[in-house]
């Protein structure tokens, strides 16, 4: 049987009071209480003691108490439904643009209100449920947007041209499951070599560039040693210390005063 929590009926509710009575309801409904006084008696063990709902349950009238068409309608106009805020055309088709079907789940299974379904035919209800709230479920411009964003593999197993939603919701949903696995197979496989190819060229490269590296670094390495391996020795300079020569003493001439005073010297000798 279902549980439901004691209700307050105030700010600190966090039950929708709608949901609320309906789950009562329910249980009275699995518990066989017909009569609608056992009905209301019963609707005060789930209410909170000291709550504003406890409150509103004290000061029911005495038709409120015995008929329970009386009393919901007292419980709907203390605790108001609220308006469901309804969403536009122009969000249900943002929606529609943004909802995908990825690579890897094709030709996979997905559970939905507890069922397993797969996922190009859970898609292909999901955009004509959008499609069909936007009011564009036979815009051929949208059709298209959305069919190219289809996984290649979807797209190359549909041979009918769709114009609208309806078409294109259709043609995914009848794809050949045996077909679909197998072609994914056939393009994973030939993503999986693309990628081995790649990582091979990849791994090349880098060996390359580590080999030209290393045959730059010799370059420049290997010159340098035999500059420095070559080069001669110099030997050094020696300077040996050469005798001074006394050069020849140059007689400075006689003047015309020591000329004549030489001359008398002689002349008085004879």
């Amino acid at each position: 049987m279902e549980t439901l929590k004691p209700f307050r009926g105030d700010e600190t509710e966090v039950q929708d009071p709608q949901m609320f009575l309906r789950t009562f309801n329910r249980i009275m409904r699995v518990a066989g209480v017909m009569d609608e006084g056992e009905k209301v008696e019963a609707l005060q063990d789930y209410i909170a003691p000291q709550s504003e709902a406890q409150e509103w349950y004290n000061n029911l009238s005495g038709q409120q108490r015995s008929l329970w068409a009386s009393l919901e309608a007292s419980f709907n106009q203390r605790w108001e439904p609220l308006p469901v805020a309804k969403k536009t055309p122009e969000q249900y088709q943002e929606e529609l643009l943004t909802l995908k079907l990825e690579d890897n789940e094709v030709a996979t299974t997905k559970e939905v209100n507890g069922t397993n379904a797969w996922t190009h035919v859970i898609w292909a209800r999901e955009t004509l449920r959008l499609a069909k709230a936007a009011g564009v479920e036979k815009d051929v411009g949208l059709v298209r947007v959305v069919h190219k964003k289809l996984p290649k593999v979807v797209r190359k197993l549909l041979k009918k041209k769709c114009n609208t939603f309806e078409d294109l919701a259709k043609e995914v949903r009848e794809l050949d499951v045996e077909e679909l696995q197998k072609e994914k197979e056939d393009i994973d496989e030939h993503r999986k070599e693309e990628e081995e190819r790649e990582k091979r060229v990849m791994q090349q490269q880098k060996a390359s560039l580590a080999d030209i590296t290393m045959r730059m670094q010799r370059l420049t390495v290997q010159p340098a040693m035999r500059t420095v391996a070559s080069a001669p020795t110099v030997p050094s300079t020696r300077y040996a210390i050469q005798p001074t020569r006394r050069m020849p003493t140059v007689p400075t001439p006689l003047t015309d005063s020591q000329k004549e005073t030489i001359r008398g010297v002689h002349t008085m000798h004879k």
